[in-house]
């Protein structure tokens, strides 16, 4: 009697142990007895389900008279009566998972003589139908890893030739790109001296003639009663305007006020410019820099990319609101250029082949600093200088 007890306890302590629901049933589909899955799935009690309906097992709190999983259990249970085995597969919109009920016919092995019939509840949500499609494929997976890994193995020796075979030509490559860096940075001081020389032969000898000649005939003018003085006063308002439209040169080839009174003045003379020949833009500038940080280079490189941002600015942004602003952070120099005009999207060849773009960048680079452009049609420009 010992040993029934104990293999009886044995049997229910292993269905118990089971991920499916098995439930014992009467003739008239109520439950009679159900293993403690239903405690892990959090239905309730193993002691008080009997007599239960299958319907209020899985969905205790459920009220509604067209609760599907309660039609399908009703239509399997009417459908049983002519099968010994039955499954039918549904989903559970109130447990959000796929169901399979499987029917079978038995006796009870117990005292009573009722026929009993087993209702087996298996949960197949969509994680596990997935986990069992991944099982199916992992072996094939793992033979086609495995080829893969022999081919990877040979690429990567091939390549590890490659790298070997190319090393001296890196290096190759990296010396000349700093002797070409080193000849880009000294044609550049090149041109600025030039700019310089040019700018101070333009102030000092062109202008500086005209400007006498021009004081001349003024002083002719207002000493001396001349037949012809309404020509000589044309002659004097030309002279004037070619005087101003040097200066005007000079001052783009090279502002003497960088040498002379330095890069924030010479940057807030190039801002009042910019805003009397462009009156229809607001431009606002912020400079909180000490100048004393700056080298000769960046001051130069500082004001070539404002020059060019400004022109640029002027002839294609459409923009009506301009800031600049220029500030330390900690060791680095910062310039941002910022416009709300139309925008574009910057490509690779403006990049590298636009003449205006492509200098701003080199200038930036040469000088120790590194320049970005952000924009899209419609949202504006920014440009990004820091030198550290």
């Amino acid at each position: 009697m010992q040993n029934i007890i104990d293999a009886k306890q044995q049997w229910e302590s292993t269905v118990d142990q089971l991920d499916v629901l098995i439930c014992l049933l009467d003739k008239k589909g109520n439950v009679f007895r159900v293993n403690k899955t239903l405690e892990k799935w959090h239905l309730g009690n193993v002691r008080c389900v009997k007599g239960a309906d299958v319907h209020d097992l899985l969905h205790p709190d459920c009220n509604d008279a067209a609760c599907q999983l309660k039609n399908h259990w009703h239509n399997l249970w009417n459908a049983f009566t002519h099968n010994n085995v039955l499954t039918r597969e549904f989903h559970d919109e109130v447990n959000h998972g796929e169901v399979r009920m499987t029917l079978l016919k038995g006796k009870n092995t117990d005292s009573h003589n009722d026929e009993l019939s087993t209702l087996v509840i298996e949960n197949t949500n969509e994680s596990k139908k997935a986990l069992t499609l991944l099982e199916e494929y992992s072996e094939e997976l793992y033979s086609q890893v495995q080829n893969q890994t022999i081919k990877i193995g040979e690429i990567s020796a091939h390549l590890e030739n490659r790298i070997h075979e190319h090393k001296q030509d890196k290096n190759t490559l990296q010396l000349t790109e700093k002797r070409l860096l080193s000849l880009s940075a000294k044609l550049l001081t090149a041109q600025e001296e030039e700019r310089k020389r040019i700018a101070a032969e333009l102030h000092d000898g062109v202008g500086q003639s005209i400007s006498a000649i021009k004081f001349n005939l003024e002083s002719m003018l207002a000493t001396h009663g001349i037949d012809n003085k309404k020509n000589l006063e044309t002659v004097v308002t030309r002279l004037r305007d070619t005087v101003e439209e040097i200066r005007r040169i000079s001052m783009g080839l090279r502002p003497s006020m960088i040498d002379d009174l330095g890069i924030l003045i010479t940057i807030q003379w190039l801002c009042r410019t910019f805003q009397q020949d462009h009156p229809g833009i607001k431009l606002e500038h912020k400079l909180t820099i000490d100048e004393t940080n700056i080298s000769e280079i960046q001051k130069v490189s500082i004001f070539r990319i404002m020059q060019e941002a400004l022109h640029n600015i002027a002839k294609y942004s459409q923009a009506d609101n301009v800031s600049i602003e220029i500030t330390t952070e900690k060791y680095a120099i910062n310039l941002n250029i910022e416009d709300d005009g139309i925008g574009f999207q910057p490509s690779v060849s403006q990049l590298t082949n636009g003449f205006g773009l492509c200098s701003m960048k080199e200038r930036a680079k040469l000088s120790g600093g590194c320049l970005s452009i952000q924009s899209s049609p419609g949202n504006g420009t920014l440009i990004k200088s820091v030198w550290t």
